[in-house]
């Protein structure tokens, strides 16, 4: 049961990882599109 317990949070944290990621990723894409079309 322990085993599972530990793949079950070992699958979240990785899940909360990948969004993590995920959100970091986009936001740097928009923060980049965003300097693009401010800067001359």
């Amino acid at each position: 049961m322990k085993e599972n317990e530990l793949a079950v949070g070992c699958a979240h944290l990785s899940a909360e990882i990948a969004l993590s990621t995920a959100i970091a990723n986009r936001t740097c894409y928009y923060a980049t599109a965003v300097l693009a079309i401010i800067s001359p």
